[in-house]
């Protein structure tokens, strides 16, 4: 294992009783834009990079810069929620002086999220992070040496209340087909996106568009 990606030997305060094997529970902040940016989580587990309407709102981008998503989000309750978009954006993972900006493809959910925001496989790979979900830390290589960002067990415990009390979190995303189309032979894959959340992915084979 090549040596920036060493994790630390001893973790001090951490609790790991809810902690899953794919995410670090939240990150104290981030930046985003020109904005710092609470309640994000880190999820290995993730297909996609996520964001709420909210957070979106309060960036100040012209919903111009919006890309149409025609793919509906189909809640466990029967509701059916359509993504406003996606949109780019530059994410700074920093510790300085050692940061890294990392240009972000998220979808924009227009519904109850317990987090501002999800960083998924997408980000992490580009970033080429290394995360550890029993230190609660996140590492990646950068041109002024390893940025390492670390999980806030507080501020965690609070988004656990606030999740549990949201009945509309999980979610599955399933893409329609217009009528009589024939349906893929492939099965499609339920993907965790959250400890609350799982996205329902259908192969690119279909033919829909990608998000």
């Amino acid at each position: 294992m090549s040596s920036w990606v060493a994790l630390p030997q001893e973790v001090t305060q951490i609790q790991h009783g809810r902690a899953t094997l794919e995410a670090i529970d939240l990150l104290r902040w981030v930046k985003m834009k020109d904005f710092d940016v609470k309640r994000v989580l880190v999820d290995n587990g993730s297909a996609a990079d996520v964001m709420s309407w909210e957070v979106f709102l309060g960036l100040k981008i012209s919903p111009s810069k919006i890309k149409p998503v025609t793919t509906p989000l189909h809640g466990f309750g029967g509701a059916t929620v359509i993504p406003e978009g996606t949109i780019e954006l530059p994410v700074t993972l920093d510790t300085y002086p050692a940061s890294v900006i990392i240009m972000t493809s998220f979808i924009l959910v227009k519904a109850p999220m317990a987090y501002n925001a999800i960083y998924g496989r997408p980000l992490l790979n580009a970033a080429r992070a290394v995360v550890s979900t029993h230190h609660q830390v996140m590492k990646f290589p950068t041109s002024r040496g390893v940025g390492c960002v670390r999980g806030d067990q507080q501020v965690s415990r609070r988004c656990y209340v606030d999740s549990i009390s949201i009945k509309n979190t999980v979610m599955m995303l399933d893409l329609e087909r217009p009528n009589g189309q024939i349906e893929p032979s492939e099965l499609t894959e339920d993907v965790i996106i959250a400890k609350d959340q799982v996205l329902k992915i259908m192969p690119p084979s279909t033919g829909t568009g990608e998000i």
